[in-house]
């Protein structure tokens, strides 16, 4: 009796005929050729015609493995699986929902387009995507881009997300959800975790979580600056986001670092919302966050509103500058010891007081963000400093802190292509060289828009001419340089250190040419100081591992040090100067001393002149340099 009773009760099914006649509607007005269509499905033209889609888990697809490549044959299989009988009630779990519950951004396009009759199609309940729409409650968009990370292979470009403002939030944008799409990691091996990156061996997926937990990840665990741009997408359109993100949990996508990315997928969702955009129409090769970021800009209106959200490494060296070396070492005592420590700032003014307080509290935050959990000790500290900061009676100092990086927009492109000049004063030669770096930055580049304590190069590739043989032969090509050297400081700490792999000639052999052609590894670690803003120094211990015919026994293996200098004036002139001496204990023994200097000025974003020379052993040369950015 109940089970016939809970029969009658489920929501009448559509006929076949109705079915029918709303599918050859849709073919009529060639409906899965429409845009809208084309981004629910993740849908793009081939090069060589024809259709596919970008989602890879085929859940996704209600017509199988032909819905991955036949628009038409998926968008019939929606409109009859809409018709499916009801979902029971006591199977209305994730993986038993109804098509109409999967997939409601589909539903709700398609009822208005075809102006679906829900007394012959009846709608189905959804309980588990109300309560999950009615949490986020979306109301507006803004694009959030994390600054660079150079520790995380992932994130050393930058990343995006989506903020979703809550109509319930009242501004409070700790409160609000976001919209984050990431590879799920299988290994935490380095090698296999950057090949299986590059190839697509990592599923990527769309999670939805409150903005607070990225923040304690990327600004206060990570010190990444934020920037948040407002997009002025309409309430409905933000609605329709989220609608079709719920939809992407049944699939993933093959995630690769270089173009199918987190910054990539977020301009397919943005479609979602609102079709005309084509904004990953824009990229058919390489996608880098800050270009999304500059794709979202071009378009007229749409960004309504930029700000900024430093991270709390940021907010501590702020505090700190304002301190003197006094205040600095009593800070520094209160978030070690807490109250313990109070007697070193006792019969100091209160407003004394409260500054340094301040910055103890930061301090304190900043080290206990590098761990997961708060600890006890942590929060007792911490109680006990907002009961010494009560006591001084001075209302909250509020203090404007810069980020640490300038807004991604404002920087140079990441393609770089160069010709430049040059003279081998030991041999007498004359050259002219091509080069062609795919990404990102070095130190003598345009400074703003970067981090000003790295380097972070792929790809660069230099041909060489020379006239007196007339031939043309690769001069270097840097796989990987990257160089991080932030600045020793008492209160953080960072270690600096280096990876290269790179090919390159062995001029200080006197042999130019294929012949004199090797390949390397460098890496090592070291520290870095900073001699106020504009000067910067390092100093590393690595190693060098490389193999060629230009060696004895045609390798070698040697360690050593690796110290250099950058001094810049504001954003248009650089000067870097760097040393290398290695000894080699394995292979080829021969010591091989490597100097050069570079100044460079800038030309704004787009272009840039260069003088760099270098000498190695008797082998000496220079070079004027003229690269432009794209």
């Amino acid at each position: 009796m109940v089970a016939s009773l809970s029969l009658v009760a489920l929501p009448a099914t559509a006929s076949s005929t109705y079915v029918e006649d709303l599918q050859t509607q849709a073919r009529t007005r060639k409906l899965a050729r429409s845009r809208q269509w084309q981004v629910l499905g993740h849908y793009h033209e081939g090069l060589w015609g024809g259709w596919k889609s970008s989602a890879d888990g085929l859940r996704f697809f209600l017509a199988g493995a032909q819905g991955v490549s036949d628009p038409e044959a998926e968008l019939m299989a929606t409109i009859a699986s809409f018709a499916s009988p009801a979902t029971p009630p006591d199977k209305d779990s994730e993986d038993d929902q109804h098509p109409q519950c999967r997939f409601p951004a589909r539903w709700s396009w398609l009822k208005q387009e075809l102006s679906i009759d829900t007394q012959r199609m009846p709608e189905q309940p959804c309980p588990l995507f109300a309560f999950w729409r009615q949490a986020i409650a979306p109301e507006k968009v803004a694009l959030v881009y994390s600054a660079a990370y150079i520790n995380s292979p992932a994130s050393m470009y930058g990343h995006t997300f989506l903020r979703l403002s809550r109509r319930t939030g009242e501004g409070q944008r700790l409160i609000d959800y976001i919209v984050n799409f990431a590879a799920d990691a299988t290994t935490d091996n380095g090698f296999l975790y950057a090949l299986l990156g590059l190839t697509g061996g990592f599923a990527g997926r769309f999670y939805v979580m409150p903005y607070y937990v990225k923040i304690q990840e990327y600004s206060n665990i990570e010190s990444r600056d934020l920037w948040e741009y407002e997009l002025a997408l309409t309430q409905a359109e933000a609605e329709r986001l989220v609608e079709h993100a719920w939809e992407t949990r049944s699939t993933h996508f093959n995630y690769y670092f270089v173009t199918e990315n987190c910054s990539y997928f977020l301009l397919e969702l943005l479609e979602a919302a609102r079709p005309s955009l084509r904004l990953s129409e824009r990229f058919r090769g390489p996608v880098f966050p800050a270009e999304t970021v500059r794709a979202v800009l071009s378009i007229p209106g749409l960004v309504t509103n930029r700000s900024s959200r430093p991270s709390l490494r940021a907010q501590v060296m702020a505090r700190k500058a304002t301190l003197s070396r006094d205040e600095v070492d009593a800070a520094e005592a209160l978030a070690k010891h807490g109250r313990e420590a109070q007697r070193s700032i006792s019969g100091w003014p209160p407003q004394r007081q409260a500054r340094v307080i301040d910055a103890a509290n930061d301090l304190l935050r900043f080290r206990e963000g590098l761990k997961k959990n708060p600890s006890p000790e942590f929060q007792r500290k911490e109680r006990e400093l907002l009961i010494l900061r009560g006591r001084t009676g001075i209302e909250p100092l509020q203090k404007d802190v810069p980020p640490a990086s300038d807004a991604p927009e404002t920087g140079h492109r990441p393609l770089r292509v160069g010709v430049s000049g040059g003279w081998v004063e030991s041999q007498r030669l004359s050259f002219e060289e091509l080069s062609l770096r795919m990404s990102l930055h070095d130190f003598l580049d345009p400074r703003r828009g970067y981090l000003d304590d790295a380097e972070l190069e792929m790809l660069h590739l230099r041909l060489r001419f020379y006239n007196e043989s007339r031939k043309i032969f690769p001069e270097r090509l840097d796989m990987i340089n990257i160089l991080s050297v932030s600045g020793y400081d008492r209160w953080i700490p960072k270690t600096s250190w280096t990876v290269r792999v790179y090919g390159a000639q062995a001029h200080n052999r006197g042999c130019f040419g294929l012949r004199c052609s090797y390949g390397g590894v460098e890496s090592g670690g070291g520290i870095a100081l900073r001699a106020g803003r504009p000067l910067l120094f390092y100093l590393l211990t690595s190693a060098d591992l490389a193999g060629g015919g230009p060696f004895q026994d045609h390798y070698r293996i040697g360690a050593g040090v690796f110290a250099g200098a950058v001094f810049r004036l504001g954003h248009v002139y650089a000067l870097k100067a760097q040393a290398r001496y290695y000894f080699y204990f394995l292979g080829d023994h021969r010591r091989a001393p490597v100097f050069d200097v570079g100044q460079s000025l800038s030309l704004g974003t787009w272009a840039e002149l260069r003088i760099v020379g270098e000498a190695t052993g008797r082998y000496t040369e220079a070079r004027a340099e003229l690269y432009g950015y794209f």
